[in-house]
């Protein structure tokens, strides 16, 4: 927790604001029962601690004011809005394990991304269920709450890849293609790119089809290591360079 002056600051989702106006000096009293005993009973937080509570528009420092059973009353001391890093990035995943899914959406939401589409590939190995999603919303605010990046990314349930059509610049990383850096300085000058599209291969690689399929669409093959890479990998490092890049 922070009291005043100490060096961490919890960021805390809340989903909806009291509809009153968000200014410093406003008092808030906030029912959520999930933010009530995260705050109470797990980070045991308590009067004048400072954190951070967001949702999908902004982002507020606040001050715990009192604390109750049923409530905790926050005092505002700044409100800014959500804003998403440029460029945006869009990203093509597959329906991993679940394991791996999670991990890599966690570093997704980590390192900025702003669209998650789920993508259904010839060789990946098990099939969706509806259910997850809500588990997925989950593990992306708490990367959010971790990171401190409070533009969650829009998360878009699976279709078929060959579904898809590529908008603007996209980058397939592939063990084949070629060096990152060298692409990266061919291609793009930096805060050149508005938007990009990265897309990650499935357990097992996408099939020559798919992977001709992105090639006639112009997306960019490239080469992350000399080694093979685990697709939650390849996202982690593959995005952190593009958003170092840029």
């Amino acid at each position: 927790m922070k009291r005043r002056g100490s060096a961490h600051e919890f960021a805390l989702y809340v989903s909806a604001f009291p509809r009153v106006e968000l200014k410093p000096g406003a008092v808030l009293e906030l029912h959520e029962p999930e933010f009530v005993h995260r705050v109470s009973r797990v980070l045991r937080l308590d009067i004048d601690d400072e954190v951070v509570l967001f949702n999908v528009e902004y982002h507020l420092s606040v001050v715990i004011k009192k604390i109750s059973k049923g409530a905790v009353w926050v005092e505002i001391e700044s409100v800014g809005n959500n804003r998403q890093y440029k460029p945006s990035i869009t990203l093509l995943l597959p329906l991993l394990k679940r394991e791996a899914l999670e991990q890599a959406i966690y570093s997704a939401v980590e390192l900025g991304v702003t669209k998650i589409q789920l993508i259904i590939t010839e060789k990946v190995q098990r099939h969706w269920q509806a259910k997850e999603f809500e588990r997925l919303q989950h593990i992306m605010i708490a990367a959010a709450e971790q990171s401190k990046y409070y533009a969650i990314p829009q998360l878009l349930e699976p279709v078929p890849l060959l579904d898809i059509t590529l908008h603007g610049s996209s980058i397939f990383f592939d063990p084949e293609g070629e060096a990152i850096a060298d692409i990266l300085v061919t291609n793009f000058h930096k805060n050149q790119a508005e938007s990009m599209t990265v897309i990650i291969g499935p357990e097992g690689d996408l099939t020559e089809a798919e992977k001709f399929y992105l090639q006639k669409q112009q997306a960019l093959f490239v080469r992350l290591t000399p080694t093979i890479l685990r697709a939650q990998q390849a996202v982690a490092l593959g995005v952190g360079i593009l958003r170092s890049f840029f």
